[in-house]
């Protein structure tokens, strides 16, 4: 199982079907990122960021969405 597959299982179960989900990716591939964007998936980055950019993306996150 990848995680685009996991994603998909993740979105059809009612209990997580809401959770937010950052996604870090290093495919640059068109269908992917589709498929992602498809899957509510709040957010995708190249899996090259540092741990603060990712850090900073997840709270920007959470604070559009207002969770705290």
């Amino acid at each position: 199982m990848n995680g685009l597959t996991f994603l998909e299982d993740f979105r059809k179960n009612p209990l997580t079907a809401k959770v937010p989900v950052l996604v870090l990716s290093n495919s640059g591939q068109a269908e992917d990122r589709e498929r992602i964007k498809n899957l509510d998936a709040d957010f995708m980055a190249k899996a090259l960021l540092t741990p603060n950019e990712a850090i900073d993306h997840l709270y920007q996150m959470l604070k559009e969405r207002q969770i705290h």
